[in-house]
């Protein structure tokens, strides 16, 4: 979550648990209580609500709740809150809430990842290797960006790291390393890959 607030983020999985047992009254009345505290996921969730769960479905007020979203993300954006500028970073790229625009995606995410937030930077990375949100492929800038992202520990990042050492490299000893790290500190891909890689042998 955008705030990292231990009591708002049990309100909000006690909010999403009443939602994915069917309770969805409940779970209405819980995130406006913490949408009314600022937080941007339950204006997310609202807007989710009100567009697809019958018999809630309200178009006004998915919209509302949206632009709700958007103008929290913006104010903590603006406060400095790297993981609100990512996110509203993303929601520029994919266009799942406001207009996509690739200018201003590729600023927000950069400017996050230029701030040290792993996420933003493993992020950025994705955007230059597949050339995403206008970027042009640039691997050094990828390589830049995952070994950001890596030296935080990231866990996809770490994965990531050790792929491309494999396959790109033709370093196996250290690319397994990289895997073997993201797979200690719990990511099930780099786990199921070294499981994989086991049986194979």
């Amino acid at each position: 979550m955008i705030l990292q607030d231990i009591k708002l983020i049990a309100e909000y999985d006690k909010a999403m648990d009443f939602y994915n047992k069917d309770n969805i009254q409940l779970s209405i009345e819980l995130f406006e209580q913490l949408a009314n505290k600022g937080v941007p996921e339950a204006c997310e969730m609202l807007s989710f609500i009100y567009r697809v769960d019958e018999p809630f479905k309200d178009s006004l007020q998915s919209s509302q709740w949206n632009d709700k979203y958007l103008f929290f993300l913006k104010k903590y954006s603006d406060d400095g809150n790297l993981e609100a500028t990512l996110e509203l970073g993303r929601a520029y790229q994919y266009g799942s809430c406001i207009g996509i625009n690739n200018k201003k995606a590729v600023a927000l995410i950069t400017k996050a990842a230029e701030g040290g937030l792993d996420e933003a930077q493993f992020h950025l990375q994705g955007l230059y290797r597949y050339g995403w949100a206008g970027l042009a492929k640039d691997y050094e800038k990828v390589s830049y960006w995952l070994d950001k992202a890596a030296a935080q520990e990231h866990l996809e990042a770490l994965y990531q790291k050790g792929l491309d050492l494999l396959v790109l490299d033709s370093n196996r000893s250290k690319g397994i390393n990289y895997i073997k790290r993201s797979a200690d500190l719990g990511f099930w891909v780099a786990i199921e890959y070294l499981e994989n890689l086991t049986n194979k042998e």
